[in-house]
């Protein structure tokens, strides 16, 4: 053969190698059983036997395409036949390259679909001489794009779909175009983009649906098929259980699974791949003794024993990894026994290196990080401490000097311990002491490691979770150091605001919120959600009982329709969003709620109807929320309204909108607050829902909310009557609980309203009688009875009872001191508020003992609540002021003008500033004693401090 010609044909079948067969040999190829998907990487591998055919063929269907054949030269022309295959390789090529770029995926897709309405005119001009086997595009220039939109399925929710559409485009295009029938590459690429649903649920749905099509097509499943399988569907299913076993069966040397759905008696053996999977799949779902025990069975195999595409299972690192995250997350292990473990598998990859593995199974940084790891779930601070300390001095030996992701799984450690801890105040020393030590350590983290927005936003949480003003200012000023804090950083932050009750915790967590919204895209984690962010700012506000609470609220869940109305569907509001503002107006007493809630009510149902949120649609635990609003706005017209509600309730066939305990327990309160005070109604619903609870309605089962409403009902009629009706019922439900009856068991908020029945009734010897129900309370609760703990309103209702009676004022006194000790040792629910104090002034002032002393008395008592952090209000000053005034000298008058003062420079800062935690100041309180006192006066000084 001339060396001209040798040359030409040599550089045709280069040409046409790579860049036409060898594309298509890379788009199906990707899935044989040497290809290892996900981030696992590609095995390195001799060429199999299919590799080789497949080159081969490329060497020949390279040369015919030039024009020549294997006999010898052809005439140099360009035939139908040529331009067809020069057109598909050109085609295949222009995929691969845009498939590459950014959104290469929907570039590749249009590229295709050009291609494909080329053809389909060919076809249309040409009818007498088409041949569809000469036709382009081919199988792979769709299991190219398919492929590609399979790889981008993480990023793009909608990849997925986009994969099925183009194969059933195949298949529409398949009855003309015979060569377009889809192959198994085909389906389990489409089978890949499903498999990458975060969705469990959905996921497996999904593949097993593709899986059931492709044996329906007569397919013959291959080992990344059943991979797939593997890694997507529900590990409580039959079918992932007989694959699990299918790849364990194999490593005991058992007959491998003939796979004959589809009439053949091909044998599928697992391969690396499947055990990555394996080892993935039980890290994820912490199935530890699964992990192991796969471990053991590849080390004890003979180390020659290979599956068919020549790939050994020596153990990797990776795998151990795997192994350490089933341990950090699973169930199976208490504390102890996961930290032994721990140390155990660490000595045992030091001890394989060391005997023949190599550097293959010796420990790395991120061996310790995933041991770190362990420790930082279970909150072993101690042992991740010791073994940073360990890795900093280079105790271990290896590749082990700690980096960020090391100095970050410590401090997680230290928030796990905190999230450990009980919520009393007990413990806040504890989470403080926390705090400090892991700011120190994260401090101390060297400039090659320096903290990312993780490690600050770990930080974040660990000074948020101590759960003071301070700390989360501590907080705040760790988000201010950050150079791009993300949504997390805020959102953490704005949650630790939402839930402190302190004057003005709404407010800052609002402004937090406000910068949040800012945020660029790139700053804005997947799984952020404005709306779950936004109703935390909304309860904040909601629960701190402001008089402009309902105002912010309701502008914050306007915000939140707006966005969403403009498109952005992760500020969706739910049925949340709306609770907080019905909440928002129970507990700052809106007058006019009927109206207002009905307008909420509209507002839920027009989005329900016009968007489809079914979330959306009112329920029982709506209307709760609106009798409860109607319950606390104490308008008289509110008991009408909430008939009308309760008799829809009853008489509605949806059985979410049935009333409940809560239902009947909210209307009882309505009646009380609301002026009626239908005694009768409420023993007609006690023995109503009791009745209907014995005869096996579970939704109606009685509790101490329910009881205590009961109780309430008859305490506020402030009579003797009521208070020995509220001491009968106490002691009938304690008979009830000591025969059986769980349902009657005490709870402390019933003994609060028989303690507050007893106050309010003037009843003989009340103080007392209180006192020993609280004294019987504590005794319960020191017996091991959560539900008895004493409460700020159980001493409350106690001090209050005292007032009527002989040393009122020494025995509130006593109580406050008794209070205050017990918050001071960790006791945080019973700590004084502005209530205690107002009623502990009143004792005195009204006690007649202390006549002489009674003002100093009260003004020290309200310099006292003020160094404690406690603001007084209006009834507070009232209490005060009229105290000075009684004393008709020169020094009342002037220290009642002082007080004065104070209140009102006070009110204007409040007013201004509207950024107040309290309801009300009670201002009325202070122009209630101030008009008492004008008129004509027998005392100069007074008159001239009345004008």
């Amino acid at each position: 053969m001339p060396c001209g010609l040798f040359l030409q044909i040599l550089a045709g079948w280069l040409l046409h190698g790579l860049f036409g067969h060898r594309i298509k040999l890379d788009a199906e190829a990707f899935q044989s059983t040497t290809f290892s998907f996900g981030h696992m990487g590609r095995f390195r591998d001799a060429p199999t036997r299919t590799t080789l055919i497949l080159h081969a063929s490329v060497a020949k269907n390279g040369m015919e395409g030039i024009g020549y054949d294997n006999d010898g030269p052809k005439t140099p022309r360009k035939t139908e036949k040529d331009a067809s295959k020069q057109r598909n390789y050109s085609l295949n090529s222009d995929l691969h390259f845009l498939k590459k770029k950014r959104n290469g995926a929907l570039l590749a897709e249009q590229r295709l679909e050009t291609a494909i309405h080329d053809m389909l005119e060919t076809k249309e001009r040409n009818k007498n001489e088409f041949s569809t086997d000469q036709q382009f595009p081919d199988v792979v220039s769709f299991n190219t794009v398919i492929s590609a939109h399979a790889k981008n399925a993480f990023r793009d929710r909608k990849a997925a779909g986009r994969a099925e559409r183009l194969l059933r485009r195949m298949d529409e295009l398949a009855g003309d175009f015979a060569h377009l029938t889809p192959t198994i590459f085909t389906l389990n690429s489409v089978m890949e983009a499903y498999s990458k649903n975060p969705n469990t649920e959905e996921r497996t749905v999904e593949v097993m649906r593709l899986n059931l099509e492709l044996e329906g097509r007569g397919l013959s499943p291959n080992t990344y098929t059943l991979n797939l399988l593997l890694a997507s569907i529900c590990t409580n299913s039959k079918v992932w259980a007989s694959l699990e076993k299918w790849a364990l069966d194999f490593l005991r040397s058992e007959p491998a699974v003939e796979y004959n759905k589809v009439d053949t008696t091909e044998t599928i053996e697992p391969d690396r791949q499947t055990y990555n999977t394996l080892f993935n799949v039980y890290g994820k779902i912490g199935a530890f003794k699964k992990a192991e025990y796969l471990m053991q069975q590849i080390l004890e195999l003979d180390h020659h024993r290979t599956s068919d595409n020549g790939h050994t299972l020596q153990p990797s690192r990776v795998w151990y990894h795997c192994v350490f995250k089933a341990l950090a997350t699973t169930n199976e292990l208490g504390e102890y026994e996961k930290e032994r473990e721990s140390k155990r598998l660490l000595k045992g990859m030091q001890n394989l290196s060391e005997n023949g593995f190599g550097d293959a199974l010796a420990p790395d940084t991120e061996t310790y990080n995933h041991i770190l790891n362990v420790f930082a779930l279970m909150g072993g601070i101690d042992a991740a401490v010791l073994l940073l300390e360990n890795m900093e001095s280079g105790t271990h030996s290896g590749s082990n000097i700690p980096d960020c992701i090391s100095y970050t799984t410590v401090l997680k450690t230290f928030a796990t311990a905190q999230q450990k801890l009980s919520e009393d105040a007990s413990d806040k020393a504890i989470l403080l002491d926390l705090a400090e030590k892991a700011t120190s350590i994260f401090y101390r983290m060297p400039s090659d490691a320096p903290p990312n927005a993780f490690t600050y936003n770990t930080m974040i949480k660990i000074w948020v979770n101590v759960d003071t003003r301070d700390s989360l200012q501590k907080a705040e000023s760790l988000l201010r150091e950050m150079k791009n804090p993300d949504s997390i950083s805020y959102s953490t932050l704005i949650h630790g605001w939402s839930k402190l009750r302190f004057p003005g915790a709404g407010s800052r967590a609002k402004e937090l919120f406000d910068e949040l919204l800012q945020l660029p895209p790139s700053l804005q984690r997947r799984d952020f959600n404005i709306t779950t962010v936004c109703n935390s700012v909304m309860s904040s506000f909601a629960r701190s009982g402001d008089r402009y609470s309902p105002k912010v609220v309701e502008s914050l869940l306007a915000q939140l329709e707006g966005r969403f109305l403009n498109g952005d569907r992760n500020a969706q509001p739910d049925k949340t969003s709306f609770l907080c503002v019905f909440d928002a107006y129970a507990k700052a007493g809106v007058a006019h709620a009927e109206e207002r809630c009905e307008e909420l009510l509209n507002r839920m149902q027009l989005y329900k109807e016009n968007f489809n949120l079914a979330d959306l649609e009112p329920d029982r635990v709506v209307y709760n929320a609106y009798l409860n609003a109607l319950a606390k706005s104490q308008q008289q017209s509110a008991v009408e309204k909430a008939e009308e509600i309760l008799t829809m309730m009853e008489t509605s066939r949806n059985p979410d909108l049935r009333p409940d305990i809560v239902t009947y327990s909210t209307f009882i309160d309505c009646h009380t607050k609301c002026g009626e005070r239908s005694l009768e109604r409420a023993d007609e619903l006690l023995r109503f829902v009791e009745g209907t609870y014995r005869r096996g309605d579970a939704t109606l089962k009685p509790n101490a909310v329910f009881y205590s409403a009961i109780l309430q009902a008859w305490a506020k009629t402030g009579t003797a009557k009521g208070a020995m009706k509220a001491e009968e019922l106490l002691q009938r439900n304690i008979a009830l609980f000591e025969e059986g009856n769980d349902y009657a068991k005490p709870h402390i908020i019933v003994y609060n309203a028989v303690m507050d029945a007893l106050a309010r009734g003037g009843v003989k010897n009340a103080g007392s009688r209180a006192e020993e129900l609280l004294e019987e309370a504590g005794s319960l609760y020191d017996a091991g009875d959560e539900e008895m703990r004493p409460t700020r309103r159980s001493y409350n209702a106690v001090i209050l009872a005292h007032r009527s009676e002989g040393d009122a004022g020494a025995k509130a006194e006593k109580l406050l001191d008794r209070m205050e000790e017990m918050a001071d040792s960790g006791r945080n629910e019973v700590r004084p508020d502005v209530v205690t104090y107002n009623n502990v002034i009143s004792a005195v002032v009204q006690d007649s003992g202390m006549a002489d002393s009674a003002a100093d008395k009260a003004q020290f008592l309200l310099d006292r609540m003020e160094q404690r952090g406690i603001y007084p209000d209006g009834r507070t000053y009232g209490l005060v002021i009229d105290t000075w005034l009684r004393r008709n000298d020169e020094k009342g008058n002037a220290l009642a003008d002082a007080m004065l003062n104070k209140f009102q420079d006070m009110l204007q800062q409040e007013k201004k500033s509207r950024k107040s935690g309290r309801a009300c100041f009670y201002e009325d309180a202070v122009w209630d004693v101030i008009n008492a006192y004008r008129g004509p006066s027998k005392n100069d000084t007074l008159h001239a401090f009345l004008k």
